[in-house]
This record gives C-alpha cells, structure tokens and sequence, in this order.
C-alpha cells in the first residue's frame, strides 16, 4: 500500500468521528474535549503519514463557551429587536425550514423531526416555539436557548414534521400581546404561502412582510466572537487542509483515499460532522467542477479543483483550489486560469465599506466575459459565516440595494468551467474592514497551485 493511501485503520477512525456528531444538540459535537496532544491527532499520525505541522490548537475555547452563552444570547436578540424596530416592524417570526436562521435567533439548531419557530417582539421577551422529540430534548435545550421564554407546543397526531401547532401557538402569543394589528415581518421560509395563509384566517387584521432581509442584514455583519470562530475555520484549511492536500495529492493515489484523508484531518483537528469538502480530481477539459470522488486514481496532468468547508460551532469558513498535477496542461487551463486570477484581483481592489455591491458584481462579471468567455460558471461569491450561503445570491438582483459594511464577510469564488479546455478558480474568503478588503487565508492566491 502507498503511504498516501487510506489504511483499515484510518478509515475506521474516519467512520467514528463522523458518526460522533449525531447525539448532540450542539451543532460542534465532535472533538471539543480531545487533548490537542493525543497521539494520532490531526494531521500527526503514529505512522507518521501528517508530515505537515499545523499551529492549529484543538478548539477555541473562549469564543466556544461565549457563543453558547446566555448572556452572549441576550446581547444577540437586542441586536435584532434593534433591526425591527429600525424597520418599523412590531415583531420578527423566523422559522427553520431551509436556512437555519432560527438558530441564529435562538440557539436552537433544529431538523426536520424536531422543528421550531422564533418570535422577537421589538419591545418585550423573546420566545422560542419548538416541537422537541422528547421530554428529554426538551430538558437539554431549557439551560441552552437564548430567548426569554421556551414554549413546547405539543407535537402533530398524526405529522412528524408539521409546524401547524406551532403557527398556533405564536399567533396566540400575539393575541395576547395585543398586536392583532400590528406589522409582522417574517423571516426563513415558508413566509411566501404557509404563514400568510394562517395569517389571514387568524388575524386578518395583521400586515404580515417579508422580512428576510432585515434579519440577513443583522447575520451578515459579524461580531468579534463569530470573526474568532471563523477565523479558527479558516486555520483548520490553511494549517491542516492544505498541506495534507499538497502531501496527498499525487498521480496513482486515489481519489477517495485523499478525500478522506483530508476530511478526517479537519475533524481530527476540531471540526464537526457538518464539515463539507468538495472534490473533483480529471482532465483540465472534462467539464465538471464538484462532482465529487468517483473511485478513480490521479494521473499526471490532472486538474483538482477542492473546497474545504471546516465548520466550527456552526461558523464556517472556505476556500477553493486549483491544484494541478504537473505542468504539462494544456494552454487552454492556464490562460483560463490567469482571467480568473485577474478576476479576483479585481474583486479585491473594488471592495470598499460604503460601495454597493452590485455594481462590483457586474464589473466583475463583465471582465470574464471580455476575454471570452460566458461569465462566472457560479455566482461570484456569497456571503458565509452561519450557513455556507447567507442571505441572497450575488446576482444583479440578489444584490441590488446592499451596500457593503465593516466585519462583513463574504466568499469570493470567480470560476469557470468550459468542456474541452478549462475549469478553474480562485477562492477565498474575505473580511471587510475599514482599510478595504482582508484576504482571511494565509496561503498566498495563485492562478494554478502546481503540485510537482
């Protein structure tokens, strides 16, 4: 077996880390109390396969114990009774059933069996609705929660996931606040059918909005607690993440065997079960750009496009790369490769406090298509910090109107995909500050990393 190659063992490991997660409520379940020093640990195996050394300590403690505290909870909620008062709104319901906004609110992290929904009144106690799975769960979430009141609304007798109880529950909970007439600005999802329906046969009085971008605008400027833990994600992929890639990635290794090697080196090093890693590893020409492993091994002048996606009490921090196995590729890649890095070039110098973001969008989008080619394959960036995707996409439209701010944070990822002669990117993610743009990855931007 080749000393890149997954044994019984390491795959093993890999099975129990993962698995580790799924008894928690806590969205960080795995690794937070392994000693950093444990034989085996990251990226530092007993077989000596992690020849990489990462300065990654095992988890942050301190930003760990305040994220989850209730004071920290308290301070969040004010800041979005702020937002809804700001917006001339009585009251905010954020429900869970796509992005997980109500976690952002709450500090509940619910699923599909176990759902909930959040209510802030822009003056008086938050309350957090929820249909838990047992008494058990209900009795771990009371010391954990931010808001002021827990309510467990029976659950459906016949629906595991039905959120009617729970619709029910919050609009008596306005009743009896008196706000039959008031402006309620809903946030999540299901705020474009199922809640103006129930609105309208219950308190047809009431002025039900959209108010997804309210909140998004509060979530997408974060605090220094949430910088920390985004910080301490991008560490995992620039201290552990990346040297295992360029000791790993090399022709005859198998693709599942690095795709694993690098996962476990981020869960071994403090990150938790919702860890994403994309990878897709062929011909610089065959059209794809995340596929994902498909059993095959890596050959001389492949093309490896990968985004680790390490996630830290729910904070998440990425970057792609092009990875390229020698430099005999074709000329059609490299030269895909160098409009691309232009690209983000240019994404760095336009980002200013102050700038509306649609307009560097279009910019940007305008430059890939004057040297030939269609456009970004994806939209050039999101925002990212609690989910992989916050808020609306960066399109013309998803992002007219927003105007960029400090201790934003956004992933940029100009990429294109062209079958038959390239696909590439560059990617990272950035941090507005006073002073423009901060790269957050400490490895150097390249077009292309070579891998010898």
């Amino acid at each position: 077996m080749h000393d890149w190659d997954l044994n019984r063992r390491e795959l093993l490991k890999l099975a129990a880390l993962a698995a580790g997660g799924a008894v928690s409520l806590h969205p960080d379940a795995l690794g937070q109390n392994q000693d950093p020093s444990a034989k085996g640990s990251g990226a530092q195996s007993e077989e000596g396969r992690g020849k990489a050394k990462s300065a990654v300590s095992l988890h942050p403690s301190v930003e760990m114990a305040t994220l989850y505290s209730k004071e920290y909870g308290r301070r969040r909620i004010q800041k979005i009774q702020a937002a809804v008062r700001q917006a001339n709104l009585d009251a905010l319901i954020v429900t869970n059933r796509g992005l997980d906004y109500i976690g952002y609110v709450s500090n509940f992290h619910p699923y599909p069996l176990e759902p909930g929904m959040a209510l802030v009144l822009a003056d008086g106690p938050s309350t957090l609705f929820v249909n838990t799975y047992s008494s058990a769960h209900t009795r771990a979430l009371i010391p954990i929660v931010w808001t002021d009141e827990l309510v467990d609304v029976p659950r459906d007798s016949v629906s595991e996931g039905s959120n009617q109880n729970l619709v029910d529950a919050c609009i008596q909970k306005l009743q009896d606040r008196k706000l039959q007439r008031g402006r309620i600005g809903l946030a999540g999802d299901e705020i474009d059918w199922l809640l103006p329906f129930y609105f309208r046969n219950r308190l047809p009085d009431a002025k039900a909005e959209d108010a997804n971008r309210t909140l998004t605008q509060v979530i997408v400027v974060k605090d220094e607690v949430e910088l920390a833990l985004i910080r301490f994600a991008q560490g995992l992929i620039d201290e552990v993440a990346y040297p295992v890639f360029r000791e790993v990635l090399r022709p005859g290794a198998m693709d599942q065997a690095v795709y694993a090697r690098v996962l476990a080196s981020m869960l071994e090093r403090g990150a938790n079960p919702a860890t994403v890693l994309l990878f897709d590893a062929g011909p610089a020409g065959s059209g794809t750009w995340a596929s994902g492993t498909r059993g095959r091994r890596l050959e001389k002048g492949d093309i490896i496009l990968s985004e680790p996606t390490p996630n830290i009490a729910g904070y998440q921090s990425e970057k792609m790369y092009t990875f390229a196995l020698g430099r005999e590729i074709p000329e059609s890649q490299k030269h895909g490769s160098e409009v691309i890095y232009e690209a983000y070039q240019l994404l760095m110098s336009e980002l200013k406090v102050g700038q509306e973001l649609t307009p560097i969008v279009q910019r940007v989008e305008a430059f890939i298509r004057s040297h030939g080619y269609d456009g970004s394959t994806v939209p050039v960036g999101h925002w990212i910090g609690t989910q992989n995707h916050e808020g609306p996409r960066f399109t013309v439209e998803g992002t007219r109107g927003w105007v960029l701010q400090k201790d934003m944070v956004m992933s940029w990822h100009p990429n294109i995909v062209v079958p038959g002669k390239v696909r590439t990117t560059c990617s990272t993610c950035v941090l507005l500050t006073e002073k423009g743009a901060e790269d957050l990855s400490t490895i150097k931007m390249e077009p292309i990393y070579y891998l010898e």
